[in-house]
C-alpha cells in the first residue's frame, strides 16, 4: 500500500510542478493525481496524507472554478502539501513533525494532530472542508466581477477533460 501511495504522490508532485493556475488542463490533471493519492490511501485509512490530498484537491477545484482570490498562493499551498505528504510517506516522518500549509484549514493545526491519533479506528473520516471554508475571502473579491463563463459549460469541460485524461 505504501508503494502505491508513494507512486501516486510522485505523479502528483510531477503534475504540480507542471501546473499553472491559468491552465485548466494541467489543473484537471493535478486534481486527478490528488484523487489517485486519496484512492491509494484506501477507504479505511484515515491518515494525514489522505486528508491532505482531499484538502489539496479542494484547493485545486477552487482554482479551476475561479473561487480563490490568489491562485498562485493556492498552487503554492498545494505544492507544499504534496511535499509534506512525501515527508510522511517517503521519509517516514511522524505526522506531528510535519507542518501543513494553513490554507488547508483547521484540520491540520498542530492541536488537531493529537486528536487524529486518539480517534477510534472505526470512526468515519470527516469530509474535507468546502473551498469557501478553506480559502478566506480576499478583500479584492468583495467587488463583484462579471461572469466570465457559463458554470455549466465549465463543469462539462472539467468532466470531459477528466475522461480524456483517464483514456490517455
Amino acid at each position: 500500500m505504501a508503494k502505491e501511495i508513494l507512486s501516486a504522490l510522485e505523479a502528483a508532485s510531477e503534475s504540480v510542478v507542471m501546473a499553472e493556475p491559468s491552465d485548466l488542463q494541467s489543473l484537471v490533471e493535478l486534481h486527478t493525481r490528488l484523487e489517485e493519492v486519496v484512492a491509494a490511501c484506501g477507504e479505511e485509512e484515515s491518515s494525514a496524507a489522505k486528508w491532505a490530498a482531499q484538502a489539496a484537491g479542494v484547493l485545486v477545484e477552487s482554482i479551476i472554478l475561479n473561487d480563490c482570490g490568489d491562485p498562485a498562493a493556492a498552487m503554492e499551498a498545494v505544492g507544499e502539501t504534496i511535499e509534506c505528504m512525501q515527508y510522511i510517506v517517503r521519509d517516514g516522518r511522524a505526522e506531528s513533525e510535519v507542518t501543513f500549509p494553513k490554507r488547508l484549514g483547521p484540520r491540520f493545526d498542530s492541536s488537531e494532530a493529537v486528536r487524529l491519533e486518539e480517534a477510534p479506528a472505526d470512526a468515519p473520516a470527516p469530509e474535507p472542508a468546502p473551498a469557501a471554508a478553506v480559502l478566506p475571502p480576499e478583500p479584492s473579491e468583495v467587488m463583484e466581477t462579471p461572469l466570465q463563463g457559463d458554470l455549466g459549460v465549465l463543469g462539462e469541460f472539467v468532466l470531459e477533460a477528466r475522461e480524456h485524461l483517464e483514456n490517455a
